[in-house]
């Protein structure tokens, strides 16, 4: 224990790491894209969409992608100015193909949230659609952030 003290690198969660993440998101720019076989390239715009990042009890961070598609929960690690997503987690979406509402399961292949001053993030992600017309695409998440006014020190 006194060596963790001494290295204060034991745990990012002790040593305040998470602190610059936790808080409500908007996403000033960004998209999440799929390319599938036989189907038309899709978009979905990330502006004005929210990223909740909050303390987790058994991860450093919990995020909650609040978008028009659904809603994506995942587990975070932190490690200096990166959170990344624990592997083997999955995020159900639904999507309109030709008229109607499809639900899409996206396994997370990475997800990272990178921050250094705690106001403005960049995140990234690159998954695998499962299941039905969606099995096997890839889809790619990428955006910018700013933290809503009075988050600032949110979870503290």
């Amino acid at each position: 224990m006194l060596a963790c003290a001494a290295l204060s690198s034991c745990s990012s969660s002790s040593n305040g790491a998470t602190d610059k993440f936790i808080g409500n998101w908007t996403f000033d720019s960004g998209a999440l894209n799929a390319m599938c076989n036989g189907l038309p390239p899709f978009s979905n715009s990330l502006a004005g969409e929210t990223l909740t990042l909050m303390k987790g009890t058994s991860s450093d961070l919990v995020s909650t992608l609040t978008s028009s598609l659904g809603t994506c929960t995942l587990k975070l690690s932190v490690n200096g100015t990166v959170a990344s997503a624990d592997a083997g987690q999955s995020c159900m979406f639904t999507v309109t193909v030709s008229g109607l509402a499809v639900p899409v399961t996206v396994n997370i292949n990475s997800w990272t949230v990178t921050t250094t001053d705690g106001v403005t993030m960049t995140t990234a992600a690159m998954a695998t659609g499962s299941g039905g017309l969606a099995d096997g695409c890839p889809v790619t998440l990428n955006g910018s952030a700013t933290k809503h006014a009075g988050d600032a020190s949110a979870g503290g």
